[in-house]
């Protein structure tokens, strides 16, 4: 599940990279539309890109979908808790914008090799590989708390705009994404 949520988060970057630097997608094949009839010669590839977001968001949306399977269900209980998705904005925004210095328009070895290493460095990230810019889209927060014991984790949950927590918080349904990753089902 680690490795899913990681890979699927990680989609978005390559995603940007794709439409950024308009790489030619040669699984998505409209040849079997006479062009020149319709006039949509030129509009081809933006439906390849339309079709290649619309392919990465499902993907994303299956993500927080699929977790709903997971029957190890656990409770958290929170002394502190503060908001972090802008601390993991610009670690994302910096690999989108590294992946977009790539010279190529194509896709080469090199830059295979390339996007091998950021994901390698993304999944070196322990508590921000799972960051997810869709999730953030159907209200996700994440948030870094401490728990009974004083262990700093990170919580993914539904909940809007919680700040401060005067006492201890219960948090019910969550699964275990690692060891310092909790997401709400």
């Amino acid at each position: 599940m680690k490795l899913l949520l990681s890979t699927w988060s990680f989609l978005w970057i390559v995603m940007f990279f794709i439409i950024w630097r308009k790489i030619d997608i040669p699984f998505i094949d409209f040849s079997i539309i006479p062009y020149d009839n319709y006039h949509i010669k030129d509009w081809v590839p933006l439906i390849k890109y339309i079709i290649i977001i619309f392919i990465v968001t499902v993907i994303s949306f299956w993500s927080l979908w699929i977790t709903r399977f997971i029957k190890d269900k656990r409770t958290l209980e929170v002394k502190n808790i503060k908001p972090i998705e802008w601390t993991f904005l610009p670690t994302y925004l910096g690999l989108f914008l590294a992946s977009l210095s790539f010279e190529s328009n194509n896709l080469t070895i090199e830059t295979i090799v390339i996007f091998c290493i950021l994901y390698i460095f993304w999944l070196s990230l322990e508590t921000m590989s799972y960051f997810n810019p869709f999730w953030l889209l159907l209200w996700y927060r994440f948030y870094e708390v401490k728990d009974i014991r004083w262990n700093t984790l990170t919580l993914i949950i539904k909940k809007k705009n919680i700040k401060n927590i005067n006492n201890t918080q219960s948090f019910d349904n969550l699964i275990r994404v690692n060891e310092f990753t909790f997401l709400q089902k």
